[in-house]
C-alpha cells in the first residue's frame, strides 16, 4: 500500500486479492471508469476508499465455485 497526499492507494494486484478477483478483472474495471485511478510511472494505484464502496460486477460478493450447487437429475427408465 502506497500513501501520497494523504490517501492510501492499492496496487492492482493488491486489489484482485482482496476481492478475490484477478488482475486483469481490477484493470478491465479501471479501464471503464467503474474504478477510480491514479497512474504512477508504469504503475496503477487505486485509492483504497474506491476499492472499499466498489464492487466488482456480477461478483455478488462470492468466490469462485460458492454458487448455486448443481442438482443431479436421473432420468426414470420404465
Amino acid at each position: 500500500m502506497e500513501t501520497i497526499e494523504g490517501v492510501e492507494y492499492l496496487t492492482v494486484q493488491e486489489v484482485a486479492a482482496k476481492c478475490s478477483i484477478t488482475p486483469a478483472a481490477v484493470r478491465k474495471a479501471v479501464a471503464e471508469g467503474r474504478l477510480p485511478s491514479r497512474r504512477l510511472a508504469s504503475l496503477t494505484l487505486i485509492p483504497k476508499s474506491g476499492v472499499d464502496s466498489w464492487k466488482p460486477a456480477g461478483h455478488g460478493g462470492k468466490r469462485p465455485g460458492q454458487g448455486r450447487k448443481k442438482q443431479d437429475t436421473e432420468e426414470e427408465t420404465t
